[in-house]
């Protein structure tokens, strides 16, 4: 496969309802829509944080996306654009630790890995470093595409969305990720 894409936490946790929630990252629906019409399905990897009652990330970050609720679930606007099999569920920030087996899906031939989603600045820009160096240290020359369209993060009193936005861009190109509309 020459593409892949993955579409990070476009879930109802993070989107619609729940205690990290902001109506706001809805914004990047049809960007996000826009691209997977564009790609080949079974190229298409959705990412949903997916929590035991008892996860270690609650140290950090409010209790969400508990396993089995509606938090945990794709949003109903892209639900029509999943294959079934290929949803990866996550249990920290980084998707790249949850994927099985990165030495099948990460191969030679393929050419880009585009990443959109949510967060910018922490589960969008965890992967995407991660990804390139994964990349790197397997001498495999696919670019990691994070179109700046197609991305969002939340805004609270503690986390301004457009300072982590700035800071998120500088970081992935600092690490080679390809970062587009900027």
């Amino acid at each position: 496969m020459e593409q892949l894409v993955f579409v990070v936490d476009m879930i109802n946790g993070f989107c619609k309802e729940g205690a990290l929630a902001d109506t706001h990252i809805l914004s990047v629906t049809d960007p996000i829509i826009e691209t997977l019409k564009k790609s080949d399905p079974e190229s298409v990897w959705f990412v949903c944080d997916t929590h035991e009652e008892n996860a270690m990330e609650f140290m950090t970050f409010p209790p969400h996306c508990i396993k089995g609720t509606e938090e945990s679930e794709v949003i109903d606007e892209l639900k029509p654009y999943i294959t079934p099999g290929q949803v990866i569920e996550k249990n920290s920030v980084n998707t790249f630790l949850a994927i099985e087996n990165p030495e099948n899906m990460f191969t030679k031939d393929m050419k880009e890995v585009r990443i959109c989603g949510c967060c910018t600045d922490i589960c969008v820009q965890n992967f995407a470093i991660t990804l390139k160096h994964y990349l790197n240290q397997h001498n495999l020359a696919a670019q990691v595409i994070v179109d700046m369209n197609t991305v969002d993060t939340f805004d609270s009193p503690v986390h301004n969305r457009e300072e982590y936005r700035k800071s998120a861009i500088a970081q992935m190109l600092a690490n080679g990720v390809v970062v587009e509309n900027r």
